[in-house]
């Protein structure tokens, strides 16, 4: 589980997302006013083509739950997400939701070789998703 995660690691997943999906365009996160300026700079004389894509294509916002703590203007401007019609209907919070959940299961995870934590976050989810409450 991670508490603090680096540009690069968010690339990696945002990269990997990208690659499954060519309808994906937009990406909501919480140091988005960071992390965008981070990514045309680094990547943007990236020959990997999904790179590519990212720095030209996407669009990057701050997700809703995490914009009221951002004061800088030009951060405001930018990176709202109540300027983008199509964040209007999407819950931002779902992943602050499901990190508040996940590391009620930190500590035992820890401490686990990777392929077991792997299977017991996999079923865990499954029973999340589909036993009722």
């Amino acid at each position: 589980m991670y508490w603090h995660e680096s540009h690069a690691q968010v690339f990696a997943l945002l990269r990997d997302i990208a690659e499954m999906s060519s309808v994906i365009t937009c990406f909501g996160y919480d140091d988005a006013c960071h992390f965008a300026p981070w990514v045309k700079s680094h990547l943007a004389n990236s020959e990997d083509p999904t790179a590519q894509r990212i720095v030209r294509d996407f669009d990057f916002f701050i997700d809703k739950f995490h914009f009221r703590g951002h004061t800088d203007p030009n951060c405001r401007a930018t990176y709202d997400p109540h300027t983008r019609p199509y964040v209007q209907a999407l819950n931002t919070s779902n992943v602050e939701i499901l990190w508040h959940w996940l590391n009620r299961y930190g500590h035992i995870v820890r401490h686990m070789h990777s392929a077991r934590a792997e299977l017991l976050l996999t079923h865990m989810c499954m029973l999340r998703n589909t036993v009722p409450l």
